[in-house]
């Protein structure tokens, strides 16, 4: 059993690119992340697309 599912891996995957290898401000790899994680929720909706949850993710989401 996965601990993070992928959105929140995603996500997290994300911001810490964005930080350490990119080297952006904060607030901007944070409205980046966020924007991947909108696009990922956004396509898991259009498409009707189920990813793999993981323990926390229902505590996060709902």
């Amino acid at each position: 059993m996965q601990l993070l599912g992928f959105i929140t891996a995603a996500t997290l995957f994300s911001l810490v690119f964005l930080l350490v290898i990119a080297r952006l401000k904060p607030w901007v790899a944070a409205i980046m992340a966020l924007g991947v994680t909108a696009f990922l929720m956004g396509m898991a909706e259009f498409l009707t697309l189920t990813y793999p949850s993981g323990l926390v993710d229902p505590w996060l989401f709902g």
